[in-house]
């Protein structure tokens, strides 16, 4: 095997009903066609997975893939993890910063490939290249932090691991990283939980060669001179900048997407945020911007001290449940970090349960409690009856979308999954992305935010002429989730047009490749998560019904998407996709 540079050039296969452990080479096909990371990993999962497996038996695949650019230059911490999803049933590709991907690739592998379940819980170990399954001592059961604190102490590497709503396979379990980097969306954690894999802890020194190391230099320089110049704001406040702008136009969801202006969003601001609760600022692996942002309640019952809330977070448990009390949602988003939560899925679910109580369709018979608009204790309350399945907690943990099977409504959802901070409305190309994105409504599929609402070069207000835009867009994220560069680094350093990636691949790899071809793996990597799709049973490309109704209240009041217009944009879209 010729190993090309940027890549470790092995993959770990790790069957826990047998508990053997082998070592593959890296396919250097799949590389040239996919990349690694999401592109990687969907070429693996839709070969290795039986059709319409159930994502929570032995059989459904557990794969963690780096990319080549994984530890390498600036914004390279992100690794990704593939599956097919417990929540949407689609194919999964969630993502994670921090610096447990550079340290698996250090360790001498781009990805682990894990099938099969343990008869006991166990923890994986890699450390230095040699990989073994070791049963836990007393881990089952802590949290995320305990967890990664004593590995940290006994093995001295760095681990990825879940925590009591993984073991429980909450259906939006999450993996968490370095205490509060988290691969969040979808339940890559309750499956994970189902194979009785506690943990994954690597460790290694080994140098990762690149093809032209002094240019990556000058590229990290570059980098950390643009975000220093130009992303001040952005570096301090981190994602929560964007809750007064997303308010301003009537963007922001509030009671569980009724609306999209939140009166008190000065409350839960990030201005707000940083300047009561603020602590220091981090950074993951060799991020010159740290956007990350530590925060501390420093007294009460809300006290505590963990890392964010980011923007999605501070949306889903404030505006989306109608609640101001910004020291409840810091305290929530450190509880989902400590059981594994993902916090949109949380936060949307409690505020569907909101409405659901405002309309009679729950009472107190059923949650063991009233609940409100705004009552944060009973929001604290509900995220750790979740985790553990408890009680009400057992329905919230299956997700809005099985509760409406139940008990009735609509739920706020696409594919199964529930929206982020963008209220569609607003900002229409977000109703396209929700509704094309192939793991369900998701912000990190096509920021159609960005162009609409923060360098206004689109129209918010409609869906039309934005099927090439917005196609063009998604192809590329395919390349950055593949490659791996961050989103929020890559694009505040001004590094993330088509021929900033072909110049950072070349870079990394030592190998030519051309804008032309970038786009062509870009179509194909998001083409193939739509055939997998497809093949477990996926048939529409639909939104919420509430969205095609004009919003009530606020800055975009009278706004809403038209269906006619809408079912032509899907219509334009498929056609050019090649899917019709």
């Amino acid at each position: 095997m010729v190993k090309t540079k940027g890549y470790a050039g092995n993959i770990l296969e790790v069957n826990l009903s047998l508990r053997e452990l082998s070592s593959a080479d890296l396919d250097s096909d799949t590389t040239s066609n996919f990349l690694g990371g999401r592109g990687y990993g969907i070429k693996l999962l839709k070969k290795n997975n039986p059709k319409g497996v159930d994502p929570l038996l032995p059989e459904n695949n557990l794969i963690f893939m780096t990319g080549p650019y994984t530890g390498t230059g600036p914004f390279s911490a992100f690794y990704s993890i593939t599956t097919k999803s417990p929540l949407t049933g689609l194919c999964l590709s969630s993502h994670s910063g921090g610096n447990w991907g550079p340290s698996l690739k250090r360790a001498g592998y781009d990805g682990i490939v894990i099938e099969g379940k343990a008869d006991d819980p166990v923890m994986l170990v890699i450390s230095d290249g040699k990989p073994k399954l070791e049963n836990i001592r007393g881990l089952w059961g802590r949290n995320t932090a305990e967890t990664t604190e004593k590995i940290e102490k006994e093995y001295g590497a760095s681990p990825a691991v879940i925590g009591p709503a993984g073991e429980n396979k909450v259906r939006y379990a999450c993996i968490v990283n370095n205490y509060h980097r988290v691969a969040g969306r979808g339940g890559a954690g309750a499956v994970m939980g189902s194979k009785n894999l506690k943990a994954i802890a690597v460790k290694g020194d080994k140098d990762i060669e690149i093809g032209q190391p002094e240019e990556m230099k000058k590229k990290f320089i570059k980098a950390a001179k643009t975000v220093q110049e130009e992303a001040q704001a952005f570096g301090k406040l981190g994602t929560p900048i964007v809750v007064n702008m997303e308010n301003e136009i009537g963007g922001l969801p509030t009671k569980n997407f009724q609306i999209g202006y939140f009166e008190d969003a000065e409350k839960v601001s990030g201005e707000y945020l940083h300047e009561k609760y603020w602590v220091e600022d981090f950074g993951c692996f060799r991020c010159p911007l740290s956007c990350g942002n530590v925060t501390e309640v420093k007294q009460g019952k809300y006290k505590c001290k963990t890392e964010g809330p980011e923007y999605e977070t501070i949306m889903a448990f404030g505006p989306n449940c109608y609640n101001s009390n910004l020291e409840s949602i810091i305290k929530a988003n450190d509880l989902c970090d400590r059981l594994g939560l993902d916090t949109i899925t949380m936060g949307d679910s409690i505020a569907f349960c909101m409405e659901l109580y405002e309309r009679d369709l729950i009472d107190e018979n059923d949650i063991g409690f009233s609940l409100d608009w705004g009552d944060h204790k009973k929001i604290i309350e509900l995220v750790k009856m979740t985790a553990n399945r408890e009680g009400f907690g057992d329905e919230l943990a299956e997700g809005t979308w099985r509760i409406a099977q139940k008990r009735g409504g609509e739920p706020v959802q696409v594919g199964k999954m529930e929206p982020p901070g963008y209220e569609p409305r607003a900002i229409q190309g977000m109703a396209l992305a929700y509704a094309t994105s192939p793991r369900g409504a998701c912000h990190l599929r096509a920021t159609m935010y960005v162009p609409e609402t923060f360098s206004k070069e689109l129209d918010r207000t409609t869906v039309k002429g934005k099927t090439d835009y917005l196609i063009d867009m998604q192809n590329k994220f395919a390349i950055l989730d593949s490659m791996l560069l961050c989103k929020l680094g890559g694009r505040n350093a001004n590094m993330t047009r088509w021929e900033d990636l072909s110049e950072l691949l070349e870079i990394t790899t030592g190998k030519e490749f051309s804008v032309k071809k970038l786009k062509m793996i870009g179509k194909k990597i998001f083409n193939l998560e739509h055939k997998y799709n497809v093949r477990e049973g996926k048939k529409n490309l639909s939104i919420p019904t509430q969205f095609f109704e004009p919003q009530e209240y606020g800055p975009s009041e009278g706004l809403k998407v038209k269906k006619e217009d809408f079912e032509k944009a899907i219509d334009e879209y498929q056609n050019a996709r090649g899917w019709k």
